[in-house]
């Protein structure tokens, strides 16, 4: 039986390369804040095990991000659900098989090809051991061992896809979004959005400010990605008929609370005259991006995205 997914300290250890893996964080309040404390955002979301965003929450995040190990000193990254899919999928591995036949830390479609999976199935060299090494008391790891193989196997083989449910192609990772905020001043001053990761809430006090994204390209390494649109609509799935604005790189990108309350990276911006839209409405929010090193146009969240994203990227009206 899998648990009901949250946030939790274990000593339960991995081990890629010769590093040990496990974490957490809290975004600052913003001017608009009631008082009221959101609900715990991944029991209330009800993640999906056996994709990127459920297993970072399971597995990756609580067992992988411990201080000293895979918080951003060294690669695996498992600090936020971007950077342990970045850090992962694709990616050289730090230590191969005495033959080298590992093809990469993840491999999409392929587990026999991913380090990630032999390492916790098979002692890759006859010294280094069975992931993980060491179990704490309070993980759930040994009592849920074969659920969390399970859903990782499963992961791996539909193709390693990112949370909006797109896989790899020609050897590139596809362009994300992994963030939405929105307010009248960068990160200083954006507005509460309802729940942990439910739609913002635009006050009534407020006639118009800045939508802010934050976007990542294979192609890009960290800079704005160019010609970037941003699709507004009533409907979840339907926006061929709503309004589209182009979307403005920033001259000084800055950090703030992104999906399920990792710290992103925020690139891109749009102005918002509230009153464009009608009152009393959740408007669903989808971009639209082309990387050139990557074959398909990219529309996020798409159609087939979770529903929870969808939600998370949108705003209801006053």
């Amino acid at each position: 039986m899998i648990k009901n997914l949250h946030i939790r300290t274990i000593g339960l250890f991995f081990l890629i390369g010769t590093s040990w893996w496990g974490c957490n964080s809290v975004p600052p309040e913003g001017p608009f804040w009631t008082g009221e404390t959101p609900p715990d955002t991944l029991e209330a979301l009800n993640l999906i095990p056996d994709q990127i965003e459920g297993l970072h929450a399971q597995v990756f995040r609580p067992t992988c991000a411990n201080a000293g190990c895979h918080d951003g000193n060294f690669e695996p990254d498992f600090r936020t659900i971007e950077s342990t899919y970045s850090s992962l999928v694709l990616q050289a591995p730090i230590k191969n098989d005495p033959n080298q036949v590992l093809a990469a830390r993840v491999q999409p479609w392929s587990v026999e090809n991913s380090v990630l999976w032999v390492r916790l199935n098979r002692d890759i060299d006859g010294q280094s051991g069975i992931m993980p090494l060491v179990v704490d008391p309070d993980s759930d790891w040994l009592e849920e061992k074969t659920q969390h193989l399970a859903s990782i196997r499963s992961w791996i083989e539909k193709g390693a896809p990112d949370m909006f449910g797109q896989t790899p192609q020609e050897g590139q990772l596809p362009p994300r979004i992994q963030g939405m905020i929105m307010g009248q001043h960068a990160s200083v001053n954006y507005l509460n959005r309802k729940g942990g990761s439910g739609p913002v809430i635009w006050p009534a006090s407020l006639g118009a400010g800045w939508l802010y994204l934050s976007l990542q390209a294979s192609h890009s390494q960290g800079q704005p990605l160019q010609g970037a649109k941003v699709k507004f609509s009533q409907r979840m799935n339907d926006f061929e008929a709503d309004t589209t604005l182009a979307l403005l790189p920033l001259t000084d990108s800055f950090k703030a609370a992104g999906f399920l309350e990792d710290s992103v990276q925020y690139t891109h911006k749009v102005w918002i005259d509230i009153e464009a839209f009608p009152a009393s409405r959740q408007m669903f929010v989808r971009v639209e991006m082309q990387d050139p090193d990557f074959p398909d146009l990219a529309e996020l969240p798409q159609t087939e995205s979770p529903d929870y994203l969808k939600v998370y990227f949108s705003f209801i009206t006053p």
